[in-house]
């Protein structure tokens, strides 16, 4: 642009040569030229050189706005096509990424199978004496319940069920949830291991659920005969499984263990996905409490390949819990799955566990109606069963179906909510 301008300056320059001139530009020949120069040349170079800086400015912005333009452009294709490139290498990729909303929970890393050394896994713990505290908490006549659920899978649906009963009482919905995320996180690379240990695992569960009530143990008076906690399996080390298994052996004269299983683990994983659009709709990215996401609207698209490896994680986990509960140690135990508890056959379930439990069984739909409009009962409402099948709420089923073959999930998604 400068080099432009220079040659239109030199252009109008005057040239050597004789020039036709009257007197009175001989004698105010210099006035003359300024003249000239101010009244005819100097609007045209002014406006040139304006003319020009404008559209150096636009070439400028052109050039500025196209590569925005472009960079727009390809990450839409990325977006769009792009998985055909990457499922090349990681087959998790090959459903489009702009048709299915993912979050993906991390899970204890398994360890070995228990069942690879059945000799070390039925050998009975001798060491109770690093319990004792824990075995003389509990005075006669009063019993400590240990409810062991899953993340989106009913146990807090089962936990504030159990808690309807005057004989239970429970407390401590999480009492493990800041210490299994700040200390014994499931990422490696977050985990303090000096502090994550079984013995401040444990000590953590009573800190917040059961010191916090001494006066469950001290009134004789109260109806209530069992205090009980809820510990999700996402929150136990695949480590801790062992010292688990001898302190609730050591602590069997006082404790009782349930396991509460959801045979479509897959509904799970549903109910993780259908959580991000919820709390978007909501502007809450925070749900807390006793805040519960609005039920899910459209059906939505998941990733068979990363639904399949999530269903299969969670449910080799459940089972390893449970044959450690159920065969390993001789405690008061019992398993059942969260759809026992809905439909028809429903309240003979509930009866048949509260039976077990040893105290007056009571109508778990009626207790529920008629608490309706409290906070528990809004809560535990919204958390039961709804009235659409879990593989209508999956809009490419047949395609999850099929990654999930093999599975308890494959069968119970088509006939369960």
């Amino acid at each position: 642009m400068l080099r432009s301008f220079k040659s239109r300056l030199r252009k109008h320059q005057p040239r050597d040569g004789p020039t036709l001139t009257s007197n009175a530009d001989e004698q105010h020949g210099h006035d003359f030229d300024k003249k000239k120069y101010y009244n005819k040349e100097k609007f045209p170079l002014i406006r040139e050189a304006a003319v020009s800086i404008l559209m150096s400015m636009r070439q400028s912005l052109f050039c500025c706005c196209g590569i925005w333009i472009t960079v727009i452009i390809i990450a839409a294709l990325v977006v769009s096509y792009g998985h055909h490139v990457i499922c090349v290498f990681n087959k998790a990729f090959c459903t489009p990424l702009s048709e299915y909303i993912y979050r993906f929970p991390m899970l204890p890393v398994p360890r070995e199978s228990i069942l690879n050394h059945p000799s070390d896994f039925l050998s009975t713990p001798n060491n109770c004496a690093r319990f004792e505290k824990y075995m003389k908490l509990c005075p006669k006549g009063k019993q400590l319940l240990f409810l062991f659920g899953e993340s989106r899978g009913g146990s807090t649906y089962v936990y504030d069920s159990l808690d309807f009963s005057e004989s239970i009482m429970m407390r401590g919905k999480e009492p493990l949830y800041h210490f299994s995320n700040e200390i014994c996180n499931n990422n490696p690379m977050l985990r303090n291991a000096e502090k994550c240990t079984f013995d401040n695992w444990l000590n953590a569960l009573y800190e917040n659920s059961m010191y916090k009530h001494k006066g469950f143990f001290e009134d004789s008076k109260n109806k209530a005969k069992i205090l009980g906690t809820k510990i999700n399996i996402e929150q136990i080390p695949t480590e801790f499984y062992r010292d688990l298994g001898a302190f609730l052996h050591c602590t069997k004269e006082t404790s009782i263990v349930l396991q509460v299983t959801r045979a479509a683990s897959i509904a799970s994983f549903l109910n993780y996905q259908a959580e991000v659009p919820e709390r978007i709709r909501s502007i809450d990215l925070h749900f807390g409490g006793d805040k519960v996401p609005a039920p899910l609207g459209e059906p939505l698209k998941l990733d068979p390949h990363l639904a399949a490896d999530w269903v299969q994680q969670r449910d080799s986990l459940s089972r390893e819990i449970f044959q450690r509960l159920a065969f390993g140690l001789s405690i008061k135990f019992t398993h059942f799955y969260y759809e026992q508890l809905h439909g028809e056959f429903a309240e003979m379930h509930w009866s048949s566990l509260f039976a077990f439990l040893g105290v007056v069984p009571i109508s778990i739909a009626e207790e529920r109606s008629r608490r309706v409009h409290t906070m528990k009962g809004i809560r535990t409402r919204e958390k039961t069963h709804g009235s659409i099948r879990c593989a209508d709420r999956i809009s490419n089923w047949k395609e999850v179906k099929e990654a999930l073959n093999g599975t308890l999930s494959a069968l119970v998604c088509e006939t369960a909510s």
